[in-house]
């Protein structure tokens, strides 16, 4: 899909470079799409088979709600079932480790940077080069370019 797009993008003359809306539709097909690969579910070990007993109990009354939060996410759930149902779904923890964005993501990028520093010691300088610092004759200079 991405590369699509970017083939679309490309193009000489190209509608879709003009479009304000395909830019948006398209990352937002492009996130839901990741999402729905990169979101896993983890529970304990010990709750694993109560939880899946609770969730056969309750499916029935998991549409209605489902049903209920498509017409307004903040509707709280108003039958002794759906109170249950959202007490079910309270025990389940999302999970989204390559979801970019997520703070999975992060942390997941940020022990890798930590691992990084302890193999090869921290950075004695930092750079930080903005669009501005690209038109400067001082960072080729400092670059030895």
């Amino acid at each position: 899909m991405e590369a699509q797009v970017k083939n679309l993008l490309l193009q000489d003359d190209s509608p879709f470079r003009r479009d304000a809306n395909f830019a948006f539709v398209c990352w937002n097909m492009i996130q839901k799409k990741e999402v729905s690969t990169n979101t896993s579910f983890r529970i304990s070990s010990s709750l694993q088979y109560s939880l899946a007993n609770n969730l056969k109990n309750i499916a029935p009354s998991l549409t209605n709600l489902a049903e209920k939060w498509s017409q307004s996410t903040y509707s709280p759930p108003s039958t002794t079932e759906e109170k249950k149902a959202a007490r079910v779904l309270r025990r389940l923890q999302a999970s989204t480790k390559f979801l970019r964005g997520s703070a999975g993501y992060k942390l997941c990028h940020r022990n890798e940077i930590r691992a990084l520093m302890k193999k090869f010691c921290t950075p004695a300088i930092f750079v930080t080069v903005n669009p501005h610092d690209l038109t400067s004759s001082a960072i080729p200079a400092i670059a030895g370019i």
